[in-house]
Parts: C-alpha cells; sequence; structure tokens
C-alpha cells in the first residue's frame, strides 16, 4: 500500500477526497472532458494548465468482470469481483463490484453492460484509505 506522503500531489487529493466520502475527478477547462482516476494532463487534448475538480456523479456500466478467487485488498478473505466500469462522464475504471457472488455470474454474463452506481469503501485503516467500488443499480433478483 502506497505511503499517503509519497504519494504526486493529484493523487494525495484524489485520497484526501475518497477519504472525504466525495468521487472527484479533474475536468478540462479546453475541451471538458474530465479525467477519473484524475491525472495532470487531459488524455484527450494534451492540455495541463486549466484543470479543475469535479465531482463525479459515480454512475456507471459494467462492461466486463473477472474474478480474484484469493481475494483483493480489502477483500482477502473471499473471492471478489472485479469490474471495468465506463462512467457517465466518459472515463472508466477498474475497480471492485460488490454485492454479487459466483452465481450471479450468469446473470451478469447475459445482461451486460448493466447500470451501477459508486461508492467509496475504506480499504485500510492503517493507511486510512478509501476507494471507490461500484454496486449494481437494480437488485438481480428483480
Amino acid at each position: 500500500m502506497a505511503n499517503m506522503r509519497t504519494m504526486q500531489p493529484i493523487t494525495k487529493i484524489w485520497y484526501d477526497y475518497l477519504n472525504q466520502g466525495k468521487l472527484m475527478g479533474l475536468k478540462c477547462g479546453h475541451c471538458g472532458t474530465v479525467e477519473f482516476p484524475p491525472v495532470s494532463v487531459c488524455n484527450h487534448c494534451g492540455k495541463y494548465d486549466d484543470m479543475e475538480w469535479v465531482e463525479i456523479s459515480g454512475d456507471a456500466k459494467l462492461i466486463s468482470y473477472c474474478w480474484a478467487p484469493d481475494g483483493a485488498a480489502p477483500f482477502w478473505q473471499e473471492s471478489v469481483m472485479i469490474g471495468e466500469f465506463d462512467l457517465k462522464e466518459g472515463n472508466h475504471i477498474q475497480t471492485y463490484l460488490l454485492g454479487v457472488t459466483k452465481a450471479d455470474e450468469p446473470y451478469l454474463y447475459d445482461n451486460c453492460p448493466l447500470d451501477c452506481v459508486a461508492e467509496v469503501v475504506k480499504v485500510s485503516d492503517e493507511h486510512n484509505l478509501s476507494y471507490p467500488a461500484f454496486h449494481l443499480k437494480k437488485c438481480i433478483l428483480d
């Protein structure tokens, strides 16, 4: 786990926002692209001199997934699903899909892409570190 004191300033600011329960990205003032997770240079137009912090909606689509059978931090004691999510704001992120089991996999396979919503979860008490994770918007049992 990274030491918070050695992180790049933008990364530390992002984690500080996550620890406050906020999903924040950087919006390019030149082309309007939102970078999430944030980076200091716009991946669309290459500008870096007009980036502004903006809150992310948390709305996304699950487009692919896989199981981490031996767990992943902070879920070492259980298998956990890792998903690829396309964000409403245009970027994508790979992170946890919570609230599903292996028994749900046929539903996921038959219905992807699926609407999801992000939440901030605590991944390390030792480092006071939080990270975004997602849940399906619609319950699989509906």
